[in-house]
């Protein structure tokens, strides 16, 4: 089955609603593009916070908010409930779903629109700080759009080149 997200602006809230005669979820980048803008502790921030901890916490929230669109959509088993980013990328390693970037000794699996990525401010494997969902990539070129929470103090998009930049550290593979 396919779905569409809809927004209740006044409480925030959202729903899953089904397309008639569709086979596939919509992916979490579609979920988070529905909210590109919303700022730190603001509408569905806040709802992601008070999913996670049951109150609104001021801590670092990318993982908890993919953690919240995949548990939305249905996938949780596959990303897990997580608010801390290397756990989220060992979960899919223990699964075998964790992907390596070729500055990490990887660079074999072709990530697609959906797909987590992983991020290093220190350029190492052990100490991930980040994590965001593919929006659009080219592997010819090495152009990677993705999207996420707490990105500048925001749900928002950003731009790298996976192939050069050692930010970029793996791609976990989300099954849709």
């Amino acid at each position: 089955m396919k779905y569409y997200i809809e927004l209740d602006t006044e409480t925030t809230s959202v729903k899953l609603v089904e397309y008639p005669g569709c086979n596939a979820l919509y992916t979490l980048a579609d979920c988070f593009e529905a909210y590109e803008g919303t700022k730190e502790y603001n509408g569905i921030v806040a709802k992601i916070q008070e999913w996670y901890y049951g109150y609104v916490s001021k801590t670092s929230w990318c993982a908890t908010s993919v953690s919240y669109f995949a548990d939305y959509i249905g996938i949780a088993d596959q990303v897990g409930k997580y608010e801390n980013v290397d756990k989220m990328k060992e979960h899919f390693n223990t699964r075998g779903f964790l992907d390596c970037t070729l500055n990490y000794g990887g660079g074999a699996y072709k990530a697609k629109r959906g797909d987590l990525v992983f991020f290093s401010d220190n350029h190492t494997y052990a100490d991930c700080t980040h994590v965001g969902v593919v929006q659009a990539i080219n592997h010819n070129t090495g152009y990677l759009k993705w999207i996420g929470g707490n990105t500048s103090d925001a749900i928002s998009s950003r731009e790298t080149n996976y192939l050069t930049d050692k930010y970029v550290v793996a791609f976990g593979r989300v099954d849709y």
